[in-house]
């Protein structure tokens, strides 16, 4: 069964976020630490408040401590150091991203702590201290559960936690009258009814997180969908015109459908020459797929040497001015350095400033000026090309270094070419850890270059000296 990019992209979402039925965490760790960032993130400013608030509230609940128990000294003391330290702690630590990534843990610490300063309290306090602080330890659990957002499985182990301290405290106080325990079965209700709220919490936070990250996984497939579709119709179109230049013409000089060759030799050279020319165009398209596969997938191959930028550039202008017989743009190298050395691979760079001077004449208007300009920024070589042409929408000016789109819609393009020029630039200038620039206006012209690191200076400075002695 053929699946979908929607079908498909559903299935692999499904296996990348595959969560455990009771525990609720993904079982991808990647995806795990992406959701508790993501939640830490969205969640902060409750979080903030909530912790402020509980380093608030807790310590004015002293006030019973001071009414209900005469040796109130002592439970002000478990409070302090042992309930309320570590909810400062916790504050302190929100407010500055001390735990970012760990926030689970430390709020399930600064509970723990508080509901133990709690069961030490009713270890050590009088009758109606006993009576009354129980329910405190219902009051720690519900805030963890909700303003602390804590996870389900760490509200179940502060329900443990809580619960069995409890038990504990009974069973060295030897209590067992009636109101003790209902005291303990009305904690276990409300534990059970904070672990099970936690569960749900937890699941509507983790859904709706699912919701986004699907709809976002659903755009990209669909965007994938129509990119792919873009590019076996440009492709198409590219390939097809020179192939059907080499089959029509091959097929006229094997059949000799013009006459015999020996009556028409220059009418089949001429054909020839056309079929040898869109073979070499259409090697190229390959040639430059290739290259784009290469350098995007990490793998382009540089053969770095030293060379004069200054000196490349001019050639490649003169170049370029000299190609069509009655250019109607003019075209020169603007610098104010006779020499310009750099260390990188002298062809992929040749090739990246060739691209960029043949982008500017085929956009250019025709008497257009069209500028190579060559500079150096510190460390850096710079150079742009300038050109007068139609310039560059904004929301264009990001889709035209992706292969096969050109300003404007791909498959109603007005000007030639794959659409590979650019995006070959700017895969071989990040290749050498250089920059691209971009800068253009609509009805005015574009300014399109690039950045590029010098290199080591005693080696550059060993090719300059041996280029001035012509060695």
């Amino acid at each position: 069964m053929n699946l979908s990019a929607t079908d498909l992209s559903q299935k692999r979402f499904a296996e990348r976020y595959h969560r455990h039925p009771v525990w609720q965490y993904f079982y991808d760790d990647g995806v795990e630490r992406e959701y508790q960032q993501s939640f830490e993130q969205e969640n902060r400013q409750s979080i903030i408040i909530s912790s402020i608030v509980s380093v608030i509230v807790y310590p004015a609940f002293g006030i019973l401590d001071y009414l209900l128990d005469a040796h109130y000294q002592r439970l002000w003391l478990y409070r302090g150091l042992v309930g309320w330290m570590p909810l400062v702690a916790l504050c302190l630590a929100v407010l500055f991203k001390r735990c970012s990534g760990r926030y689970q843990i430390c709020a399930f610490s600064a509970a723990a702590f508080s509901g133990a300063a709690i069961l030490l309290m009713l270890l050590q306090g009088g009758p109606a201290v006993q009576m009354h602080y129980p329910y405190g330890l219902i009051v720690v659990a519900l805030f963890g559960t909700m303003p602390f957002f804590l996870r389900f499985v760490w509200v179940v182990g502060l329900a443990g936690f809580l619960l069995g301290g409890f038990a504990l405290v009974l069973a060295l106080q030897g209590a067992g009258d009636m109101d003790r325990l209902a005291q303990g079965f009305l904690m276990s209700c409300s534990l059970l009814l904070a672990a099970g709220g936690a569960f749900y919490i937890e699941r509507f936070f983790r859904e709706n997180y699912l919701a986004q990250h699907l709809k976002t996984a659903l755009a990209a497939a669909e965007e994938a969908a129509h990119a792919k579709n873009d590019f076996i119709a440009v492709v198409s179109h590219e390939l097809k015109t020179p192939l059907t230049v080499i089959k029509g013409n091959g097929e006229i000089i094997r059949d000799e459908l013009l006459g015999p060759y020996s009556d028409n030799p220059a009418l089949y050279q001429e054909l020839s020459t056309a079929l040898c020319e869109n073979t070499d165009h259409l090697l190229q398209i390959i040639q430059e797929l290739l290259d784009i596969s290469k350098a995007q997938a990490g793998k382009l191959d540089l053969d770095c040497s030293v060379f004069d930028l200054v000196a490349e550039a001019r050639r490649i202008s003169a170049h370029m001015q000299s190609y069509t017989p009655a250019p109607p743009f003019t075209l020169a190298c603007a610098t104010d350095l006779t020499t310009l050395i750099v260390r990188a691979d002298q062809r992929r760079i040749r090739q990246a400033l060739l691209n960029l001077v043949s982008n500017a004449i085929k956009f250019n208007r025709p008497g257009g000026a069209i500028t190579v300009e060559i500079r150096r920024d510190g460390d850096t070589a710079v150079c742009l090309v300038h050109d007068q042409g139609i310039g560059i929408v904004p929301e264009d000016q990001e889709r035209i270094f992706t292969p096969f789109e050109q300003a404007g819609e791909a498959l109603s393009r007005r000007y030639d070419g794959t659409g590979l020029g650019l995006p070959f630039v700017r895969q071989v200038i990040l290749a050498h850890g250089g920059t691209i620039h971009l800068a253009s206006t609509v009805g005015q012209g574009s300014t399109i270059g690039f950045s590029l690191p010098l290199g080591h200076p005693e080696e550059l400075h060993e090719a300059a000296v041996i280029g001035e002695h012509g060695v």
